[in-house]
């Protein structure tokens, strides 16, 4: 699945990449660093969300609180939420049928219909 995300007070201006079953490749940033991201790109390339999050997420640069490897791993991360929904969509389950099972309040759409409203007040 090809991801475009739009990071936040970066130098970079874009970031696009590719995941596939949890797996990240083909990152391109536009703007930028051009050799180090040009670099960081390539060492991510193959490496699961969980991964690139675990190296870079919380990364800074100068004095700001968040860098274009910070915003790499939070792209991977909203990539990665974005393929499961996608493949939640296509199992017919949606979001908050695997939320609110995992949670025990109801274990399917007819168990809400049949719960009193008032419960939810």
């Amino acid at each position: 699945m090809k991801y475009s995300f739009q990071p936040r007070n970066v130098c970079s201006v874009k970031i696009d990449l590719d995941i596939n079953d949890g797996v990240v490749s083909n990152v391109r940033f536009t703007g930028g660093c051009n050799g180090n991201l040009k670099a960081i790109s390539k060492l991510v390339d193959g490496m699961t969300a969980d991964e690139i999050e675990s190296k870079l997420l919380g990364n800074t640069c100068g004095y700001n609180s968040t860098s274009c490897a910070d915003q790499l791993a939070k792209a991977v991360r909203a990539a990665a939420e974005a393929e499961q929904k996608g493949k939640d969509r296509e199992s017919g389950m949606n979001t908050w049928d695997l939320n609110a099972s995992a949670y025990g309040h109801v274990s399917s759409v007819q168990d809400f219909k049949k719960k009193p409203q008032s419960r939810f007040l």
